[in-house]
């Protein structure tokens, strides 16, 4: 099931905007409970964590962020001048991976990144 902050509304026909698999589970759940409507969103949810994926403008946005508190911008051409050779090195990063850019990382990066893989 996909919704569980829907309301009831009878009959069940004029359920708008629900899919069929919650009809089908609804359906279930008032029979099985000789005809009483009750929750029928399950006891246990399971979900699988999925790793956070940053796009290089996500990047670049924090690092310009992260910038601004150690520095100040002396102007909006300045912030965008930062924001921009961020972007850059997050996009060029993003295309050409880890492999390619790693001899430009201090040797204890590296270390970390490697001990890591």
């Amino acid at each position: 099931m996909t919704c569980f902050h829907r309301k009831v509304v009878f009959p069940l026909s004029n359920i708008v905007g629900i899919c069929q698999e919650e009809r089908d589970a609804f359906r279930r759940s008032v029979l099985e409970n000789g005809g009483k409507v009750v929750n029928i969103m399950a006891d246990d949810i399971k979900v699988s964590p999925t790793p956070i994926q940053r796009n290089p403008l996500d990047v670049a946005t924090e690092l310009t962020q992260l910038y601004s508190q150690f520095a100040s911008f002396k102007s909006v051409e300045d912030m965008q001048e930062i924001f921009l050779k961020f972007f850059a090195v997050a996009k060029t990063a993003n295309i050409r991976g880890y492999d390619d850019l790693k001899q430009y990382l201090p040797k204890e990066y590296r270390e970390i990144i490697e001990s890591r893989r």
